[in-house]
């Protein structure tokens, strides 16, 4: 019987651990590649000893949990979830680099990006892009992942809005926009 509770544990700390690394995987896979790695094939193996000794021990409920579990990570939208929670968590950060990157306080670089201040790191590697800032008429980026080869998620501000994305980038860069609130969109990018 104490095996049983052992192996039914495993499997709730194995789930617990997937879902972690479904919200924070993005974060590591920016900043520590190589380390998001070893994490994400150490909650693998974890899984399926786990689903192993449940097959083997005849435990369905540590089955199920797992299962059930699995599903949850390869079904539930961990970005975009994500992307909600810290458009409302950092929106006024976010609307304060605006302005200081309309009033020139933050001035980009010859590429255009522009390394934040420690206090509004808040982006998935504390920059921002700046693709237009004339008078009246800014467009820039917050990155909340950058894929290493598609997959990039971006909170754009525009003062144009979704048009004013569309014109600015092109059409096969586009996944999908999704206007989230006044000037800022939810911006899916495929490079």
């Amino acid at each position: 019987m104490r095996k049983k509770n052992h192996l039914m544990v495993s499997s709730i700390i194995t789930v617990c651990l997937m879902f972690l690394y479904g919200w924070f995987g993005d974060y590591l896979f920016n900043r520590l590649f190589l380390l998001d790695v070893i994490i994400f094939f150490a909650i693998l193996i974890g899984f399926f000893i786990c689903l192993i000794f449940a097959f083997k021990k005849e435990n369905r409920c540590s089955f199920w949990v797992l299962a059930a579990g699995a599903l949850v990570f390869l079904l539930f939208p961990f970005r975009e979830a994500r992307v909600r929670t810290e458009f409302i968590l950092y929106a006024n950060a976010r609307d304060k680099v605006v302005e200081m990157v309309k009033s020139r306080e933050l001035s980009p670089d010859d590429h255009g990006n522009i390394k934040l201040p420690f206090r509004y790191g808040f982006t998935s590697d504390e920059e921002v892009h700046v693709y237009d800032n004339d008078a009246g008429d800014t467009i820039m980026t917050f990155w909340v992942f950058r894929g290493m080869l598609s997959g990039s998620c971006e909170l754009m501000y525009a003062d144009g809005g979704e048009e004013q994305i569309k014109e600015e980038l092109r059409p096969d860069q586009i996944e999908s926009i999704e206007n989230l609130q006044g000037n800022r969109s939810d911006v899916q990018i495929l490079y």
